[in-house]
């Protein structure tokens, strides 16, 4: 595969890096263009093995969060909370828009189908279609619980967060299965091939391409109501699709929240966990396709 080109998002002072995918068939008229969203402490490039199955007509665009990747740290005091993320994608899309390119699928895996899922609800003039992988929001929580876990975010400011490491890529491939049920061995070495840097504070030692922070509780969870209000504002067609061992729960408020959209389609991947972009990157590539046409 061409490797993709490297953008520069300006997020309101704070620099994203945007990947560009080649298409294997320049000359086509009418692209459908799709910007892929990563989820918690993974990169954009993540996606990489899954773009190469796309339909020529398809142009691609995948996104490293702010404090991923290779994507700027947010400065000191500045935060890595869900709106954070939402804003530079934002950011991001209108970046595109100025280049005269209208996103036609918003596809987020996990953290980032919540971004996607929120930004559809919010402006959904701007989006289009909606794609979500093993995501269909975050868990919800009471609002009388939102002092108490404010107060939990605001006493985590003051603690000093570590940076994760390791000292070869074989061993960074074994964290990612160790914390990860059911991710395979290619599926981790595709998601780590892309996420170790050198340390230049002490050779031989590689540093997570993940700034420690990201590591902090959220400081707000929204209700129940308001997720299902962000699913019946989306006005694109939604599609779903969910990893028979995956995490999105498969009852409950989820399934509350799947009715309360006005377009959407369930699907269930079998044999196969969380992230599966990377675990069948082939058969998710066969629905954007089939979105697509």
């Amino acid at each position: 595969m061409t490797n993709p080109i490297p953008h520069t998002v300006d997020a309101g002072g704070l620099k994203l890096r945007l990947w560009q995918y080649p298409t294997s068939d320049e000359t086509a008229q009418e692209k459908f263009k799709v910007l892929f969203l990563h989820g918690y402490y993974d990169t954009g490039r993540s996606f990489d093995s899954l773009i190469t199955y796309l339909d020529p007509k398809i142009q691609a665009w995948s996104l490293d969060f702010r404090g991923h990747g290779q994507s700027e740290r947010a400065p000191p005091g500045a935060s890595y909370h869900l709106l954070d993320h939402v804003k530079d994608t934002f950011y991001a899309i209108e970046h595109l828009n100025q280049q005269n390119i209208e996103v036609d699928l918003l596809f987020g895996h996990s953290m980032g189908g919540n971004i996607a899922l929120i930004l559809a609800g919010s402006v959904p003039e701007k989006i289009k279609g909606l794609m979500l992988l093993d995501n269909l929001g975050a868990p919800a929580e009471d609002s009388r619980e939102q002092p108490a876990r404010l107060g939990i975010a605001l006493q985590a400011m003051l603690q000093e967060y570590p940076p994760h490491f390791c000292y070869s890529q074989a061993e960074a491939i074994a964290k990612l299965q160790k914390n990860n049920p059911y991710l395979s061995l290619e599926g981790a070495t595709r998601m780590a091939k892309h996420m170790l840097s050198p340390d230049p504070q002490q050779p031989g030692r590689l540093l997570f391409a993940f700034d420690p922070r990201l590591r902090g509780p959220a400081p707000h969870r929204y209700p129940e109501e308001t997720w299902q209000t962000f699913c019946a504002r989306v006005k694109g067609p939604t599609w779903i699709l969910q990893a028979e061992n995956g995490y999105a729960p498969k009852e409950g408020e989820y399934m509350n929240r799947l009715q309360s959209f006005s377009n959407a389609q369930f699907f269930t991947i079998p044999n196969v966990g969380h992230h599966l972009h990377v675990d069948t990157p082939e058969i998710v590539a066969k629905y954007v396709n089939q979105y697509a046409e």
